[in-house]
């Protein structure tokens, strides 16, 4: 599945304690897909979650630790599909079939099964709404 950052605003808050694994979050200023959960008990303290996330566009990834009462920025996802136009020179060039828009994907940012598209494949995407 590839991951796109476009279109408008679609954002709401969730507590820390209520993030699922899959879900589109913005952590310090960033657009992150939370990769796992480990929610933490300790004692009479308050309870805590731990998270790692992965940023969308960089692909680096993060362990965070929250209280669970923390108010976190959750952005919604859309599966799309969108055709590949032609590959040149390391990038995607892929057309938005409802807009005809065009827009550039990096192959260093796709993963080993996805570096083998081809003219005019369909290509399903995570489209990031919010970005």
């Amino acid at each position: 599945m590839l991951r796109c950052c476009r279109v408008g605003l679609r954002w709401s808050s969730v507590l820390a304690s209520e993030l699922k694994k899959g879900q589109t979050i913005e952590w310090e200023g960033a657009v992150c897909v939370v990769k796992s959960v480990t929610h933490n008990f300790k004692g009479r303290g308050t309870a805590s979650v731990q998270a790692e996330l992965q940023d969308v566009s960089s692909g680096a990834k993060k362990n965070v630790r929250l209280r669970s009462s923390d108010k976190i920025t959750k952005g919604m996802i859309k599966k799309r599909e969108f055709d590949v136009l032609y590959v040149e020179d390391g990038s995607v060039y892929c057309m938005d079939p409802e807009t005809y828009d065009n827009f550039p994907l990096s192959m260093a940012n796709l993963s080993e099964n996805q570096q083998n598209l081809v003219q005019s494949m369909e290509v399903p995407f995570l489209w990031i709404l919010g970005v």
